[in-house]
């Protein structure tokens, strides 16, 4: 009965005469074997039409048969686990087929995907004329899935506004972790490549920042000092923002992740603390190097380290100030997202 779904299904994708009965079909399907003749078919027809309406149709249909294979491949998976007592460590199934492993790992990323909105997406390129692409759905979900947490962080800091009142005094120490906007590095596309989830701000806004509605230059005692994160790529605007903020530049510190991130050139491993002073405010000790080496904190992406916190507070005096956090710390005042 499979196999004559399969032939079934694949007559249709070589006519092309009722692609819409040839996804449903290929949706109805439930068994590995049969997906992936359906697929490696789609991709045989896709290879030899090239770009034309044919070739278009199969890439379609290749990529719905993905995305089926990618349930089933859970499923699997998920009896796996279930079957397994006691053991160490569960290994993920793998079917009898002739299956990639690279390529099973691809596939499984389209599980995040609804079906009805791989469907969705292989008509709307079709009728732009365009062929559907894994990579492409993968990235355009990936960027819904952010914009969604940007979203949501616009509304968080809408309502802490004026919730919290302006802290008393100044402070001898801030932290920021600005929001770098991609569009001031003339990087508006990025490709969906290492795009924050959070929501970013113009280098103008940046510069005129008034937390509380007082430029930050009004929150830092006569002799401060400022710590400012930057990425590799915003160290630009970063030597912006000093002078507006109302401190000069001293020295760079360099963090050193434990693992490679990605990168339009090269990947990147390290960001930057521009250390900058107000006055003449010293240093509480002299054996501090300008690199260190610390896990990512435990907030996921663009998380700074505990271990920061640690050397900020044994090299400058308090009270502190922590522009953009993203929680509260104690002996810290906080501006951002930890504010809501």
């Amino acid at each position: 009965m499979a196999k004559a779904k399969a032939i079934k299904i694949k007559q249709s994708l070589v006519r092309l005469d009722d692609f819409n009965e040839a996804c449903a079909s290929i949706v109805a399907l439930d068994d590995v074997p049969t997906l992936l003749e359906v697929a490696d078919k789609a991709r045989a027809l896709k290879t030899y039409h090239g770009a034309t309406d044919a070739g278009r149709h199969a890439a379609a249909a290749q990529l719905v048969a993905e995305r089926r294979l990618a349930t089933l491949l859970g499923e699997a998976e998920t009896q796996s686990e279930a079957g397994s007592h006691g053991g160490r460590g569960v290994k993920r199934s793998q079917p009898a087929t002739a299956l990639d492993k690279r390529d099973a790992h691809r596939i499984r990323k389209l599980r995040d995907v609804p079906m009805e909105k791989v469907q969705e997406y292989a008509k709307d390129q079709l009728e732009k004329g365009k062929a559907p692409s894994r990579t492409k759905l993968l990235r355009e979900a990936k960027e819904a899935k952010r914009e969604k947490e940007r979203a949501k962080n616009r509304k968080k800091i809408k309502k802490s506004k004026g919730k919290k009142a302006s802290p008393a005094g100044t402070f001898s120490t801030i932290i920021a972790d600005p929001p770098w906007h991609w569009a001031d590095m003339g990087d508006a596309d990025q490709l969906g490549r290492a795009k924050p989830e959070y929501d970013t701000i113009p280098i103008g806004d940046l510069e005129n920042l008034a937390p509380w509605g007082k430029r930050v230059s009004e929150f830092a005692d006569k002799d401060a000092h400022l710590y400012l994160w930057v990425t590799n790529r915003s160290l630009p605007l970063a030597f912006r923002l000093i002078e507006p903020w109302g401190f000069r530049y001293v020295t760079a510190l360099t963090w050193v992740k434990p693992s490679f991130g990605m990168g339009n050139y090269f990947r990147g491993q390290t960001e930057h603390v521009l250390f900058c002073v107000r006055g003449s405010q010293p240093i509480k000790r002299k054996d501090v190097g300008t690199v260190f080496h610390a896990k990512r904190g435990k907030g996921g992406h663009s998380s700074k380290p505990e271990e920061f916190f640690d050397l900020v507070e044994s090299c400058s005096h308090g009270p502190y100030l922590n522009l953009f956090s993203r929680r509260e710390r104690d002996d810290w005042t906080t501006w951002g997202e930890s504010s809501c």
